[in-house]
């Protein structure tokens, strides 16, 4: 068996992409970005759901929730104590467990059916999250969640989607 490397071309075009905010102070550039957020409300009805900021993270692997704000918004829901995962990143801490509950995603409904066009609404969405202690944002949605669901996110827009809903 051979293998045969090939060069690159000679002679290709090279284009400049047009950078679309113009540099910030030099070293500071990752100060004008925010955390990919969407939002979303917790609870175990919707009508009684409070709305928070929901992290997106696409470079976890798993959904997040803080302990202290599982209790409060879904007392009824068990909390299934194996597995327990180790959750590292900055620092490290075990997981408390995991438990499905319902969460809301706010969204605007696009395309026919029941609701009119660009009409605003509540996507329910079934997760699993992994309890942890002190988590300061709160809740987390992970690739497992993104993929699940099948969330794209445009992040130059501000924008996410999901089936017809934005």
């Amino acid at each position: 068996m051979s293998i045969r490397i090939k060069t690159a071309p000679t002679s290709c075009m090279v284009y400049e992409a047009t950078r679309m905010s113009p540099f910030s102070t030099p070293g500071c550039n990752y100060l004008k970005t925010l955390p990919l957020s969407s939002r979303g409300r917790v609870g175990e009805s919707h009508d009684q759901a409070e709305p928070i900021g929901i992290l997106n993270n696409v470079c976890s692997n798993i959904t997040l929730m803080d302990y202290g704000l599982f209790k409060a918004r879904y007392p009824r829901v068990v909390i299934h104590k194996e597995p327990k995962v180790e959750i590292n990143g900055i620092g490290s801490v075990q997981s408390l467990g995991f438990a499905r509950i319902p969460i809301w995603m706010e969204g605007i409904h696009h395309e026919g059916g029941v609701a009119p066009l660009n009409t605003e609404c509540l996507i329910r969405m079934t997760i699993e999250v992994y309890l942890i202690p002190n988590f300061s944002h709160g809740v987390q949605i992970g690739p497992d969640i993104i993929k699940d669901y099948r969330i794209d996110f445009l992040i130059s827009r501000n924008l996410g989607s999901i089936e017809d809903f934005t």
